[in-house]
């Protein structure tokens, strides 16, 4: 089974503050991706896509991206381990 990939959202909220944006639609704004997105892969109903890891390339230069994630294994694999 293929692990997957899920956002911290805790960590992009601290960026978020330390950056200067106020509200998520600020921060969707400057990844120039819609807020609704931001808010699903935030909240783990989607999986982000490249437009999504571009954006954070954009709104926190410098940072480095693994920051932002976490491998997950699936229910499945880690009942069995």
């Amino acid at each position: 089974m293929a692990v997957t990939l899920k956002v911290r959202a805790e960590v992009l909220n601290e960026y978020r503050d330390q950056f200067g944006y106020h509200t998520n639609a600020e921060l969707a704004a400057k990844m120039r991706v819609a807020e609704s997105t931001l808010s699903r892969v935030m909240a783990g109903y989607i999986n982000p896509g490249h437009k999504f890891y571009i954006g954070l390339r954009q709104a926190f230069p410098g940072v480095a991206l693994d920051r932002f994630f976490e491998l997950v294994e699936p229910a499945a694999a880690r009942k069995a381990a």
